[in-house]
């Protein structure tokens, strides 16, 4: 699990590396492992769920994955695997979660019972949390992009750096 998740090392090319060394162990073998260690350690997961709503901020954002054989759609569809870090000081948690979209179901169901602030990038998405109650703050990061957009349409190179977007960078 180390090796697929911290590695980034797939299951076939595990089992293609243990084959060079004698050692046969399917792929659909080691995908048995994985799942049955996620229903070990769903506790854990949910304890880390109960830290992360504990804490006064949740960060979050999505990022769009290709999964190539998913039941019921098409190679091209994008899914996406949503981050989550949180928690109370000292005790941060970072958490993923996977979906086939990027609705703001989504947004309200990883934000269940939480009060607090969320910080996150403008995806519309995520205004749904404001009627629970809510606080969206922004993030620097995506600020940041948009003075670095001004800049880079400013009228010469060498007058860049004494504009208002170069000072707020």
């Amino acid at each position: 699990v180390t090796t697929k998740y911290v590695d980034a090392v797939p299951l076939h090319r595990q089992e293609a590396q243990l084959a060079r060394i004698g050692i046969t162990i399917p792929r659909n073998t080691m995908a048995r492992w994985v799942i049955q260690l996620s229903n070990l350690v769903l506790p854990l997961i949910n304890l880390m769920e109960d830290l992360i709503r504990a804490g006064p901020v949740i960060q979050c954002d999505e990022t769009p994955l290709q999964v190539l054989k998913e039941s019921g759609r098409k190679a091209q569809q994008l899914s996406y695997i949503w981050v989550r870090r949180g928690g109370v000081a000292g005790q941060h948690v970072v958490l993923f979660y996977y979906s086939p979209n990027r609705s703001s179901q989504v947004v309200l169901q990883l934000m269940e019972d939480y009060q607090g602030h969320v910080q996150c990038d403008g995806y519309s998405a995520y205004a749904a949390l404001e009627s629970k109650g809510i606080t969206l703050v922004g993030c620097m990061a995506h600020c940041r992009r948009k003075f670095k957009d001004a800049l880079t349409v400013t009228a010469k190179k060498e007058q860049q750096q004494r504009t208002k977007a170069a000072i707020a960078i």
